[in-house]
């Protein structure tokens, strides 16, 4: 499997899980018409906020790469 495809998968499973809450899946869908760092800017909170609630730390840094992927992801498979 290829480096691309295996991050491909990694996006969608945060997609997965950020779906989980109603409210947050319908402004990612919603936002995803934004550029590319506007959408980053943005949901790196999202991304932080979800997985620190979870027990995970990421940094910021992580959270605005993670995001900038998933806008790609949104807009390459027209989610």
């Amino acid at each position: 499997m290829s480096q691309s495809m295996i991050e491909t998968m990694k996006i969608a499973d945060i997609l997965t899980e950020l779906s989980k809450d109603p409210a947050g899946r319908m402004a990612i869908l919603t936002d995803r018409y934004l550029s590319a760092d506007e959408f980053a800017q943005r949901h790196q909170h999202t991304i932080f906020n979800h997985y620190e609630h979870s027990g995970r730390h990421l940094e910021q840094a992580e959270c605005f790469a993670l995001a900038t992927g998933l806008w790609c992801y949104l807009r390459e498979t027209d989610y």
